[in-house]
């Protein structure tokens, strides 16, 4: 199945860097290789219409994934960059554990700049050796077997963010700062939320933007629809700790997040763009004001946040922790099965129920939040290239404009 490209006059090298065949050519050319690599799987897409474009690729490279991002920009000579001695030390600390001699270059015929991890031109500790870190982690009392002392991707978001498995303990890597300080009060909240199953913090390197973790031996729930009860429950415990200094999670942000959702959704199917402003705009119409009414919040709260434990759900990755309505973290988890664990908006309001069920009680705002949580990740078919984005988008554009007619 050919998966559909939007054009862009500005960044015309789109219609090669979301094509996979030529992408095989053009990865295989910067390992110095005449055949093409495949399959090339797009995971990843950040895309700004006109201005920038940043791909993730897995790619099978003899018998074994490797990652690659191509950065393409309207506005600056990323040739350049390719070229900057400033990355050479890093260059060498990667040698032998990329697929690429040198794993920053620029590619003339994709008119892109490509990198292989564990390189990452913003995420200098991406680089450093196993055994590197494992000596800094030593120093603060975290002894890893050597023979453990392997690095294991579990997420990554290029330019931005990566999680790694270094022993039994999740290393967290961040561009910036903000995120960064973020995640460093994220796990000393965690601290604070007792009762609560959640990974505890063990180190922050500072200089590395890194944080560490224990890492938690369960898995996200397959069928995220049917751990609904359990998920409110979680909520509830959540919600009654009161923790000071939170920064709020307001309806604005939820705005402003649809608002850029939007954007991208017009440039990317036309065809959408007035359904997708009409119901922002019946959005902006109607937000809430949630006065004092506010609890702790997960700010990010989905199935993907729950390992499943032999003793219930634990929580994990609390970057987002704030102050919000109640309302805000039962909708997005119900928003967040759209539209692949939950076809349609009734099934996520069967979820929904269930989640009330656990919670004990129905928060205001519910049916807002729930329509906010779907039109801020009408972008998300996009972004992660499944096959049938286009209708995957239209699918989340009808389940929030339901979600207003409630």
């Amino acid at each position: 199945m050919r998966v559909a490209i939007p054009a862009d006059e500005g960044l015309p090298q789109i219609a090669v860097l979301l094509d996979a065949d030529a992408m095989a050519l053009t990865l295989a050319r910067s390992l110095g290789r005449d055949q093409p690599l495949a399959p090339v799987d797009v995971r990843y897409i950040r895309y700004r219409p006109g201005k920038n474009l940043c791909v993730h690729y897995a790619v099978e490279v003899d018998g074994s994934e490797q990652h690659a991002v191509a950065m393409a920009s309207s506005k600056y000579d990323l040739s350049l960059e390719a070229a900057d001695p400033v990355y050479d030390a890093r260059i060498a600390l990667v040698a032998g554990r990329a697929p690429a001699v040198r794993p920053l270059l620029y590619d003339a015929g994709a008119h892109a700049l490509l990198q292989w991890l564990p390189f990452d031109i913003d995420m200098p500790a991406l680089a450093e050796p196993p055994l590197a870190l494992r000596e800094r982690l030593a120093a603060r009392g975290i002894d890893i077997p050597v023979e453990r002392a392997e690095l294991t991707l579990l997420q990554y978001r290029p330019r931005r963010r990566a999680a790694l498995r270094l022993g039994d303990h999740v290393l967290k890597v961040y561009r910036y700062e903000r995120d960064f300080s973020d995640g460093v009060a994220g796990l000393e909240a965690a601290r604070r939320l007792e009762g609560l199953c959640t990974a505890q913090g063990e180190a922050i390197i500072d200089d590395l933007r890194l944080t560490v973790q224990e890492w938690l031996p369960g898995a996200p729930p397959a069928r995220r629809a049917e751990l609904a009860r359990e998920a409110g429950e979680l909520l509830r415990e959540l919600h009654d700790h009161k923790l000071d200094g939170l920064t709020p999670l307001l309806p604005a942000q939820r705005l402003d997040a649809a608002a850029t959702a939007v954007k991208l959704v017009s440039a990317i199917t036309p065809a959408l763009t007035p359904r997708a402003q009409a119901a922002l705009a019946e959005l902006e119409r109607r937000a809430p004001d949630p006065g004092d009414g506010l609890v702790t919040s997960h700010g990010d709260f989905h199935g993907g946040q729950l390992l499943e434990l032999p003793g219930g759900p634990a929580l994990i990755d609390l970057d987002l922790l704030g102050c919000a309505p109640p309302a805000l973290d039962l909708a997005n988890y119900a928003g967040h099965l759209i539209p692949k664990d939950a076809a349609d908006l009734t099934a996520a309001l069967t979820v929904l129920d269930g989640l009330v069920e656990g919670y004990g009680h129905r928060p205001r705002w519910l049916e807002w939040y729930l329509a906010a949580s779907i039109l801020r990740r009408a972008r998300v078919p996009f972004r992660n290239f499944e096959p049938d984005w286009p209708e995957q988008t239209e699918r989340m554009i009808g389940a929030a404009e339901a979600a207003l007619r409630l």
